[in-house]
């Protein structure tokens, strides 16, 4: 791929934005675990929502500056997480989240619609991938720091990239199924660790591309979607397509394995 000029920014970023967004997201669930407990149980403390001691032991970064602990980077961005969502309505939690799709390409229109919802995030579709491709660098980059700039947890920049038939990203040059299927699973990991790459320069940061299903049939509809036509074919490649777009993202790209449990043995998609 051609890199863009703001291609390079958005990689030195990552690794940042990585571990901010992971503690954002942990202390919004502890949140979020213990609003639902308080609704289903109205005397439920606070804490008591099931997302385990760190919820219970959550303090305010003001709170662990007066007291002089030392903090982690972690630990102060889960107090921080914690704080913003205490600080949100309803609508503004359920909006969180959320991954949501935007039509089209024009990336102002998107920023508006991010602006109004707020939502965790967006999912690309086919319709929002801009001509040329990698001017995608710039509109994810504008959109995480507006979403900064407002406060804010990064945004979740998600899109369905398995190589082969489900593909959104044309530059993305690495095999899909139907090349790796019942293959070496080394070979797997390679293909995910070069599309993980190509993800993460673009500033996605999740992929919805690994197909966990099993199917022998030819005839089904998922048949060339399937990394392994065995449940344990399958299980080696799953493992090494998530190990390697984690290191080709350098930590910065999510793996989501899919689908629902069954749904390669259904008739239809």
């Amino acid at each position: 791929m051609r890199r863009s000029p703001g291609c390079a920014a958005a990689c030195a970023s990552s690794t940042r934005r990585r571990t901010r967004r992971l503690a954002w997201g942990r202390g919004i669930l502890a949140g979020w675990a213990d609003s639902l407990a308080r609704l289903v149980q109205p005397d439920a403390a606070p804490g008591a929502g099931g997302a385990g001691d760190d919820a219970d032991e959550v303090q305010s970064a003001d709170e662990q500056e007066e007291a002089g602990e030392a903090q982690t980077p972690q630990q102060l961005a889960v107090a921080e997480a914690e704080e913003l969502w205490q600080s949100w309505d309803t609508r503004a939690q359920a909006a969180s989240l959320l991954v949501l799709h935007y039509p089209g390409s024009d990336a102002q229109a998107t920023q508006g619609f991010l602006e109004t919802v707020a939502p965790a995030g967006l999912v690309l579709m086919g319709d929002n991938v801009p001509d040329p491709e990698d001017a995608l660098v710039e509109q994810t980059m504008q959109w995480q720091a507006a979403a900064e700039s407002a406060g804010l947890p990064p945004l979740v920049i998600s899109i369905d990239q398995e190589g082969g038939l489900v593909k959104r990203l044309a530059g993305d040059a690495s095999v899909g199924a139907g090349d790796l299927r019942d293959g070496d699973p080394a070979a797997v990991e390679e293909a995910f660790r070069e599309r993980g790459k190509y993800l993460s320069q673009l500033g996605v940061n999740v992929n919805f591309g690994i197909v966990a299903d099993y199917t022998d049939d030819s005839a089904s509809f998922i048949y060339d979607r399937v990394l392994g036509t065995t449940p344990s074919s399958a299980a080696a490649a799953v493992q090494a397509a998530v190990e390697g777009e984690g290191e080709g993202g350098a930590g910065t790209v999510h793996s989501t394995v899919k689908h629902f449990p069954g749904h390669g043995l259904t008739p239809g998609d």
